[in-house]
Protein backbone atom coordinates (compact mmCIF):
# COMPACT_ATOMS: atom_id res chain seq x y z
CA UNK A 1 0.00 0.00 0.00
CA UNK A 2 1.31 3.20 -1.01
CA UNK A 3 0.91 6.85 0.53
CA UNK A 4 1.02 9.86 -1.23
CA UNK A 5 3.89 12.01 0.00
CA UNK A 6 3.28 14.80 2.21
CA UNK A 7 4.67 18.58 1.27
CA UNK A 8 5.62 18.34 4.97
CA UNK A 9 5.64 16.00 8.16
CA UNK A 10 5.37 15.88 11.95
CA UNK A 11 6.75 13.03 14.38
CA UNK A 12 5.40 13.65 17.75
CA UNK A 13 5.50 11.71 20.35
CA UNK A 14 1.97 11.45 22.45
CA UNK A 15 1.94 10.66 26.11
CA UNK A 16 -1.36 10.14 27.74
CA UNK A 17 -1.69 11.71 31.31
CA UNK A 18 -4.99 10.74 32.15
CA UNK A 19 -7.67 8.62 30.65
CA UNK A 20 -11.45 7.54 31.72
CA UNK A 21 -13.00 4.31 31.09
CA UNK A 22 -15.49 4.12 28.49
CA UNK A 23 -18.99 2.68 28.28
CA UNK A 24 -18.11 -0.25 26.21
CA UNK A 25 -14.50 -0.37 25.47
CA UNK A 26 -11.31 -0.52 27.39
CA UNK A 27 -9.14 1.05 24.71
CA UNK A 28 -8.01 4.82 24.21
CA UNK A 29 -9.76 6.93 21.61
CA UNK A 30 -8.32 10.23 20.73
CA UNK A 31 -11.49 12.53 18.81
CA UNK A 32 -8.83 15.47 18.46
CA UNK A 33 -5.55 16.94 18.69
CA UNK A 34 -4.62 20.54 19.87
CA UNK A 35 -1.33 22.08 19.20
CA UNK A 36 -1.71 25.44 20.84
CA UNK A 37 -2.14 26.84 17.49
CA UNK A 38 -3.74 24.38 15.88
CA UNK A 39 -7.40 22.41 15.96
CA UNK A 40 -7.23 19.20 14.22
CA UNK A 41 -10.24 17.46 13.58
CA UNK A 42 -11.04 14.26 12.97
CA UNK A 43 -12.93 13.22 9.74
CA UNK A 44 -15.38 10.94 10.62
CA UNK A 45 -14.72 9.06 6.79
CA UNK A 46 -15.60 9.52 3.70
CA UNK A 47 -18.19 12.36 3.20
CA UNK A 48 -20.69 13.64 0.21
CA UNK A 49 -18.88 16.96 -0.59
CA UNK A 50 -20.89 19.91 0.97
CA UNK A 51 -23.18 22.02 -1.99
CA UNK A 52 -24.75 24.88 0.04
CA UNK A 53 -25.03 26.20 4.08
CA UNK A 54 -28.07 27.81 5.34
CA UNK A 55 -30.61 28.81 7.82
CA UNK A 56 -33.93 27.40 8.46
CA UNK A 57 -36.95 30.01 7.27
CA UNK A 58 -37.42 30.41 11.24
CA UNK A 59 -33.78 30.78 11.77
CA UNK A 60 -33.99 28.17 14.52
CA UNK A 61 -31.60 25.98 12.65
CA UNK A 62 -28.77 25.88 10.44
CA UNK A 63 -28.85 23.19 7.51
CA UNK A 64 -26.43 22.11 4.38
CA UNK A 65 -27.22 20.08 0.83
CA UNK A 66 -24.65 17.48 0.27
CA UNK A 67 -24.72 15.39 -2.81
CA UNK A 68 -27.14 12.53 -0.58
CA UNK A 69 -29.26 14.94 0.98
CA UNK A 70 -30.85 18.05 1.18
CA UNK A 71 -31.73 19.60 4.22
CA UNK A 72 -29.38 18.16 6.53
CA UNK A 73 -30.16 19.51 10.19
CA UNK A 74 -26.39 20.05 11.61
CA UNK A 75 -27.50 22.78 14.66
CA UNK A 76 -31.33 22.86 15.68
CA UNK A 77 -32.34 25.10 18.90
CA UNK A 78 -35.44 26.35 19.19
CA UNK A 79 -34.92 28.77 21.70
CA UNK A 80 -32.12 30.90 20.06
CA UNK A 81 -32.25 32.62 16.80
CA UNK A 82 -29.37 31.06 14.70
CA UNK A 83 -27.57 33.71 12.29
CA UNK A 84 -24.95 32.06 9.54
CA UNK A 85 -21.99 34.66 9.26
CA UNK A 86 -19.60 33.05 7.27
CA UNK A 87 -18.98 29.19 5.41
CA UNK A 88 -15.12 28.76 4.95
CA UNK A 89 -14.41 28.42 0.97
CA UNK A 90 -13.91 24.84 0.99
CA UNK A 91 -17.32 24.70 2.78
CA UNK A 92 -16.17 22.09 5.79
CA UNK A 93 -16.18 24.67 8.21
CA UNK A 94 -19.15 27.39 9.50
CA UNK A 95 -19.34 30.22 11.78
CA UNK A 96 -23.38 31.56 13.17
CA UNK A 97 -24.23 33.46 15.86
CA UNK A 98 -26.79 32.63 18.49
CA UNK A 99 -29.10 35.15 20.61
CA UNK A 100 -32.25 34.40 22.34
CA UNK A 101 -35.27 34.24 20.37
CA UNK A 102 -37.52 35.97 23.42
CA UNK A 103 -35.27 38.56 24.07
CA UNK A 104 -36.30 40.63 27.86
CA UNK A 105 -33.67 43.10 28.07
CA UNK A 106 -30.41 42.81 26.86
CA UNK A 107 -29.32 39.89 25.13
CA UNK A 108 -25.86 38.50 24.40
CA UNK A 109 -24.63 37.27 20.88
CA UNK A 110 -22.65 34.08 20.94
CA UNK A 111 -20.32 33.16 18.28
CA UNK A 112 -19.63 29.44 17.51
CA UNK A 113 -17.51 27.33 15.38
CA UNK A 114 -19.12 24.68 13.51
CA UNK A 115 -17.20 21.65 11.85
CA UNK A 116 -19.95 20.88 9.30
CA UNK A 117 -17.95 17.72 8.24
CA UNK A 118 -18.79 16.23 11.44
CA UNK A 119 -21.92 18.37 12.06
CA UNK A 120 -20.99 19.64 15.50
CA UNK A 121 -20.27 22.52 17.04
CA UNK A 122 -16.75 22.85 18.33
CA UNK A 123 -16.65 26.16 20.00
CA UNK A 124 -16.33 24.68 23.47
CA UNK A 125 -13.83 21.99 22.49
CA UNK A 126 -11.65 24.66 21.65
CA UNK A 127 -12.23 26.75 24.42
CA UNK A 128 -11.59 23.77 26.85
CA UNK A 129 -8.39 22.96 25.22
CA UNK A 130 -7.12 26.39 24.65
CA UNK A 131 -8.82 28.23 28.10
CA UNK A 132 -9.45 31.16 25.97
CA UNK A 133 -12.97 32.28 24.96
CA UNK A 134 -13.38 32.27 21.63
CA UNK A 135 -17.45 32.56 21.31
CA UNK A 136 -16.99 36.56 21.62
CA UNK A 137 -16.11 37.06 17.79
CA UNK A 138 -14.40 35.15 14.96
CA UNK A 139 -13.77 35.15 11.53
CA UNK A 140 -12.04 33.03 9.27
CA UNK A 141 -8.99 34.09 7.10
CA UNK A 142 -6.83 32.43 4.80
CA UNK A 143 -3.08 32.06 4.62
CA UNK A 144 -0.76 31.50 1.86
CA UNK A 145 -1.03 28.10 1.15
CA UNK A 146 -4.13 27.40 1.75
CA UNK A 147 -4.36 27.19 5.68
CA UNK A 148 -7.27 28.00 7.26
CA UNK A 149 -7.55 30.26 10.50
CA UNK A 150 -9.71 30.96 12.50
CA UNK A 151 -9.00 34.66 13.94
CA UNK A 152 -10.99 35.00 17.33
CA UNK A 153 -11.05 37.96 19.87
CA UNK A 154 -8.14 36.59 21.82
CA UNK A 155 -5.94 34.64 19.33
CA UNK A 156 -5.87 32.73 15.93
CA UNK A 157 -5.40 29.28 15.26
CA UNK A 158 -5.34 27.12 12.06
CA UNK A 159 -8.31 24.74 11.73
CA UNK A 160 -6.88 21.12 10.09
CA UNK A 161 -8.42 18.05 9.33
Amino acid sequence: MEFPIEDSSLIMKLEILENYAGTEYDDICISEVFFNDRFVAQRSGSHPPIERVYENNDQTALLLDDAEAEGKVVLRDSSRIVSLMQVSSDKQWGIITTMPLEIEGRAETLYHLIDLVNQEDVTVQIEKISGKSVSLGMVFEEGDHDQLYLDYYDGKIELKY
